[in-house]
């Protein structure tokens, strides 16, 4: 399990919300970052929240993306 799906949704969203931050002080972590954004599962996740970290993680791969 990677911090992209930690067991916590909170954590998990706090990690993914500030990944940005990451990829653009490190560039040459953008591509392996955006790899686990896109293969991150979080189909355990409750109902109420994997929608939440779904979108999470559409707009970390967009804002990661548009560096």
């Amino acid at each position: 399990m990677t911090p992209i799906s930690d067991e916590k949704p909170i954590t998990a969203r706090q990690l993914i919300q500030n990944l940005s931050v990451l990829a653009e002080a490190k560039p040459s972590l953008k591509k392996k970052i955006l790899h686990e954004l896109q293969t991150a599962d979080v189909s355990f996740y409750k109902d109420s929240m994997r929608p939440l970290v779904e979108n999470d993680i559409r707009e970390a791969i967009q804002q990661i993306s548009a560096l």
